[in-house]
């Protein structure tokens, strides 16, 4: 559902079901290779050749990626917070590390969303505009940037990723409890 939205707030008209199916289908070919960048690919071809828009499919997964990487970072803060407030002052570095990829990760999110900055490196890559790759970059970042211009779409993802990886946590706590 997350991913749909986005989806559609980028433009590419999707229903929950075909979403669904794209989403279990990656996950499925995902479980079989080393790293999740597989599931991506699967879910990049598939729409894409649906919808013939790699570049608004690929913001989506990108965004949805940035988002997922944020949450997690801050799940990880909160965590960390709580266990250096019980005493454990043995992972004060680790919480350091921790705020410093939250800063950095949220950073590079908000300075690739901005409109000028996009218009210094469009301007710096015009005399290679006539290659291929140039263009698929520069149309795949209009669509991101697109994307980033719904910012209230993006902070209930945000929030849905919380509580998706929160859930997860929690998850793999009690598991463990067992």
């Amino acid at each position: 559902y997350k991913w749909a939205t986005l989806l559609r707030v980028g433009g590419i008209a999707i229903s929950n079901r075909e979403a669904l199916r794209i989403y279990l289908s990656s996950s499925f070919v995902g479980t079989f290779l080393p790293t999740s960048v597989g599931a991506d690919v699967v879910k990049l071809t598939r729409t894409a050749l649906s919808t013939g828009r790699a570049d608004k499919v690929t913001a989506s997964i990108l965004m949805e990626r940035a988002l997922g990487l944020l949450s997690i970072i801050t799940l990880a803060v909160a965590g960390l917070l709580f266990v250096l407030s019980r005493g454990e002052k043995q992972y004060l570095p680790v919480f350091y590390f921790a705020c410093l990829a939250f800063i950095g990760v949220g950073t590079v999110l908000l300075v690739s969303l901005r409109h000028d900055l996009w218009a210094w490196t469009s301007r710096r890559l015009a005399p290679f505009g006539q290659y291929r790759l140039v263009q698929m970059l520069a149309k795949f970042h209009r669509a991101f940037i697109e994307l980033g211009s719904h910012k209230r779409v993006l902070v209930v993802f945000f929030l849905l990723s919380l509580l998706q990886n929160f859930l997860s946590i929690i998850t793999a706590y009690t598991g463990g409890l067992a």
